[in-house]
């Protein structure tokens, strides 16, 4: 079946929840060098990286495969930057054994907390 344009407004978003990742190998020391270090040979300015699993919402979906999700500085990456990065990372993820991976990238800002984010608790006792 061709594709065909979607013609209806937000035509492109995915509503999408987060899972957790377990039982899977991206859970190794070597892999988050590797994305780093692949982010930072592009010159990406990268925010956060992490593994993660989704499930799209509305269609029902199984959940999906593990993936490594890059957060970016908003408005830095152009389609072939991106293009360039997911590419970059899949080829050392792969080098490391782990084709059954996928890499997305999304834009976000990150602000280290200087402090505790939590009131202390008490102790009745």
């Amino acid at each position: 079946m061709p594709w065909t344009k979607p013609t209806r407004p937000k035509a492109y978003r995915e509503f999408k929840e987060l899972w957790p990742v377990f039982g899977h190998n991206t859970v190794r020391k070597d892999l988050g060098p590797e994305v780093r270090s692949s982010l930072d040979s592009i010159g990406v300015l990268w925010t956060t990286t992490g593994v993660i699993r989704f499930i799209k919402v509305r269609a029902g979906e199984a959940i999906g495969p593990a993936t490594i999700w890059i957060g970016v500085t908003p408005e830095t990456l152009s389609i072939k930057v991106t293009h360039t990065t997911v590419h970059s990372c899949m080829g050392r993820i792969e080098k490391l054994g782990m084709g059954d991976v996928r890499v997305e990238s999304q834009e976000s800002n990150f602000t280290r907390s200087a402090g505790a984010s939590f009131k202390p608790g008490s102790d009745p006792t």
